[in-house]
């Protein structure tokens, strides 16, 4: 009788283990989805979270209550629910960084406030009814700035229209005196996908 009640003692105490166990287990895996969330930062996102951590606080309860079968199935789906959306994380992550790359390849910036600063040396130029005096302002800025980014081509501007500008020329263009002073010129600025300037174009006005 003694031997019956020590065992089921120690059943008892081999069965609340396993309970220990399991809620470390469980937690464990809630901490784990938390460094995951951290690591990946906006691309995990929170939301994720709340259907993760009911789902294993669900299954301890069940496991406190002896079911235990259903307890680990649904522990389980919790476990495959963070692989998918882990990974799902790193291929978003994985897309933003292959397209900064390529917006660096395309402007030589990686931010939108890079570019802005950028353009800024140009759109204050840009209208309809532009003074000469301020065109050629304009071209004499663009010439600088293809100057200074010689072996950086991404960066060079060029312009067309009554002023022929490549992006390995660094002088004034011959057309340059051609703009009169007492003229008024429309002035377009050309960006490209990025919000980048690529081009100008300036036409004479009638």
């Amino acid at each position: 009788m003694e031997q019956n009640l020590g065992n089921t003692k120690n059943v008892q105490r081999g069965n609340i283990v396993k309970k220990i166990v399991f809620v470390i287990i469980s937690i464990f895996i809630i901490m784990v989805n938390f460094v995951i969330m951290l690591f990946y930062g906006r691309y995990y996102h929170k939301i994720f979270l709340i259907p993760i951590i009911v789902l294993i606080v669900v299954s301890i309860i069940l496991r406190l209550k002896e079911k235990k079968k259903i307890a680990y199935i649904i522990m389980i789906i919790a476990i495959i629910m963070i692989g998918i959306i882990t990974n799902y994380s790193f291929i978003l992550k994985k897309e933003a960084e292959e397209e900064r790359k390529e917006r660096f390849n395309s402007v030589g910036f990686m931010t939108d406030s890079e570019i802005n600063v950028f353009n800024e040396q140009f759109t204050p130029y840009e209208g309809k009814e532009v003074r000469g005096i301020i065109v050629r302002a304009l071209i004499s800025k663009v010439v600088s700035n293809n100057l200074s980014n010689t072996d950086y081509e991404v960066m060079q501007v060029t312009i067309s229209g009554v002023v022929t500008l490549n992006k390995e020329d660094t002088q004034l263009p011959e057309q340059f005196d051609e703009i009169k002073m007492d003229k008024t010129y429309n002035v377009n600025i050309i960006y490209n996908k990025y919000g980048k300037v690529e081009s100008i174009h300036i036409e004479e006005n009638p």
